[in-house]
């Protein structure tokens, strides 16, 4: 794998499209925020590219601001495991460790908002609510994760397949604003990962996902429209499908 070597811009806060679902959100948007713009800049990955290295020091911080990013653990013999993805608005590093313990990798061009490590800490102790924001983000993300072992545990095949084209569409779907009815459908949905990844990421094989996704398709739980997208006709139906097969 080639470390990225990326593209930088400096990018204003207030026209953040993401602020209001990261962890920055917690901060005041005349006062705060723009304290917090002096300490970072934009970086671009194109598709492949890694944005961090398994044992790389953290040399910085950052939210992710467009495409997909995966987690990714190596092996000693060379097997790979799929930890997480990363959607707009999701941290990515680990503030308080001294390296990565994982691979990141762009799964599409990604866009990162970043802050150098001691820019970063230095944030945290200026604004002790942006850390409460980053813990509380660190538990959501730990119980994501248990969700996922329960998943790969106990689901069956079409579950798992299912669930994790609900986890797409509702994320890329964004937030719903409070008040207002989530969204049901139809809903287009973009697969970022090969069928390949998709296997190591559900535990599966190729084939069985494959034969999968070909079941939701016969039953109409989904329509693809090309080999990385597909449209959801009810989201309700497939959650249904994810939970009881």
């Amino acid at each position: 794998m080639n470390i990225a070597q990326p593209v930088l811009d400096a990018g204003p806060c207030q026209h953040c499209g993401v602020r209001k679902n990261a962890i920055c959100r917690v901060l005041d948007v005349h006062r705060e925020l723009p304290e917090m713009g002096k300490s970072v800049r934009h970086r671009h990955y194109a598709a492949g590219h890694v944005i961090m290295s398994d044992q790389d020091p953290v040399s910085f911080l950052g939210t992710v601001l467009e495409g997909t990013v995966k987690l990714e653990k190596m092996m000693g013999d060379g097997r790979k495991q799929i930890l997480g993805l990363l959607f707009p608005s999701d941290f990515l590093g680990r503030a308080h460790a001294k390296q990565s313990p994982y691979y990141a990798i762009a799964l599409e061009p990604v866009k990162l908002c970043y802050a150098e490590a001691a820019s970063f800490h230095r944030l945290l102790e200026t604004f002790p609510k942006l850390e409460t924001s980053l813990f509380e983000r660190t538990l959501e993300a730990l119980d994501h994760s248990r969700e996922w072992m329960m998943l790969l545990g106990r689901k069956t095949a079409r579950e798992r397949v299912a669930s994790f084209l609900c986890l797409l569409a509702e994320r890329q779907a964004g937030p719903v604003t409070e008040g207002e009815p989530a969204s049901d459908g139809p809903l287009v949905c973009r697969i970022p990962l090969t069928r390949g990844d998709i296997a190591e990421f559900l535990g599966l094989t190729m084939e069985t996902v494959s034969r999968q996704i070909g079941e939701l398709k016969s039953t109409g739980l989904i329509v693809p429209d090309s080999t990385r997208q597909v449209t959801i006709p009810s989201l309700s139906a497939l959650r249904e499908a994810a939970e009881k097969g």
